[in-house]
C-alpha cells in the first residue's frame, strides 16, 4: 500500500537513462499507481480505481459475481485487493500467465480515460519508470531494489504505444537537444512596451508584477539569467498579482507570441513542426505553474 516515506533510487549511477520513481502519495506522479483515485470505465461500467479493475479481472471471465463485489465494495482500492485475496480459490486458473497483459488492459483504459494523466505518461520522455515499492517485488521493486517492476515496465510500453498511435511527438526542454529554443529560457531576448527581456522567461516571471508592483518587474527585467529571474519571482511571491492563476495562462501566449513573432528564424521553426504534439519534457512540475 502506497505508504508517506520516500525511498531513494538503487544504484542510479549504473544506469544511462533517468529513473523516475513513483508509489508514495504524497510524491509526484502517484497518479502512475493503480491506487491513485482516477475511476476507469471498463465494458459500460464504472470501476473506482484501475486497481479495482485489475482485482476484478482475476474473476471476471470465471465469476463474474465476486468480479462486480470487488468493484462494488467500496471506493478504496485496497478493500479490492483484499475481497480478491479473500477470494484467492476462485481465480482464473491461468491467472498467473495473463496478469501481465490484464495490467496492461487496466492502465491503459486508466490513462487513455484522463488527459492529465496521459500528459504526464508522455512528458516523462524516455525515463525509467519505477514503481518503488519495497513491498511488490514483482510489480515493483521490492526490498533490495532488485525487483522485476512490471507496472513501471507496463507503463513503459503504454507510453511507446500512446505516442505510436498519436500525432509525432516533439520533446524539447535540454539545452543540448534540438528545439531547446522553444523553452522560456533559450537565449532569445524580447521587446516588450519599450522595454528589452533578455529571454522569454524574465518576461513570464515579470508579468505577475507589471500591473500591482512594476518596481518588482523591473528588478527581474534586469536579472542577468532566466533562473535569477524566476528566483527573484520567488522571493517576491507575496507581491503576485492576486489573480495569476486565472490569467498565467493567458500571459504566457503573450510572451509566446512576442518571442517567436520577434525572431523569425524560432517562427520558420515552430511552423516546421507541423501538427507535431510539442511535449516540454521535464520530469517536474513546470515551473511557471508552481505560483
Amino acid at each position: 500500500m502506497p505508504s508517506n516515506s520516500p525511498r531513494t533510487s538503487p544504484h542510479p549511477a549504473a544506469h544511462r537513462r533517468p529513473k523516475l520513481l513513483f508509489y508514495h502519495v504524497h510524491d509526484p506522479h502517484y497518479g502512475f499507481t493503480n491506487f491513485s483515485a482516477h475511476p476507469v470505465q471498463y465494458k459500460g461500467k464504472r470501476y473506482p480505481t484501475s486497481e479495482h479493475l485489475f482485482q476484478a479481472f482475476k474473476f471476471l471471465d470465471t465469476r463474474p459475481d465476486i468480479a462486480e463485489k470487488i468493484r462494488k465494495t467500496s471506493e478504496f482500492p485496497r478493500d479490492a485487493f483484499n475481497e480478491a485475496r479473500n477470494q484467492q480459490a476462485h481465480v482464473r486458473p491461468d491467472w498467473k500467465d495473463v496478469k501481465i497483459a490484464m495490467m496492461d488492459i487496466a492502465i491503459e483504459h486508466k490513462f487513455t480515460q484522463h488527459n492529465d494523466l496521459k500528459e504526464e505518461l508522455l512528458m516523462s520522455a524516455d525515463a525509467e519508470l519505477v514503481e518503488d515499492s519495497a513491498e511488490d517485488a514483482f510489480w515493483g521493486i521490492g526490498k533490495d531494489g532488485k525487483g522485476r517492476n512490471e507496472l513501471g515496465k507496463a507503463l513503459e510500453r503504454l507510453r511507446t504505444k500512446l505516442r505510436s498511435a498519436q500525432r509525432p511527438v516533439i520533446l524539447f526542454y535540454e539545452q543540448r537537444n534540438p528545439y531547446y529554443s522553444f523553452t522560456n529560457l533559450s537565449p532569445h531576448a524580447v521587446a516588450f512596451n519599450g522595454e528589452m527581456y533578455p529571454t522569454s522567461e524574465h518576461l513570464f516571471q515579470a508579468f505577475k508584477f507589471l500591473e500591482c508592483h512594476p518596481d518588482v518587474a523591473q528588478k527581474i527585467r534586469l536579472c542577468k539569467k532566466p533562473s535569477d529571474a524566476w528566483a527573484e519571482a520567488a522571493r517576491h511571491k507575496t507581491k503576485i498579482r492576486a489573480d495569476w492563476h486565472g490569467v498565467h495562462v493567458e500571459k504566457m501566449d503573450i510572451v509566446l507570441w512576442q518571442k517567436f513573432n520577434q525572431h523569425p528564424q524560432l517562427k520558420e521553426e515552430l511552423l516546421a513542426t507541423g501538427d507535431a504534439d510539442l511535449v516540454e519534457a521535464r520530469l517536474r512540475a513546470p515551473s511557471w505553474r508552481r505560483f
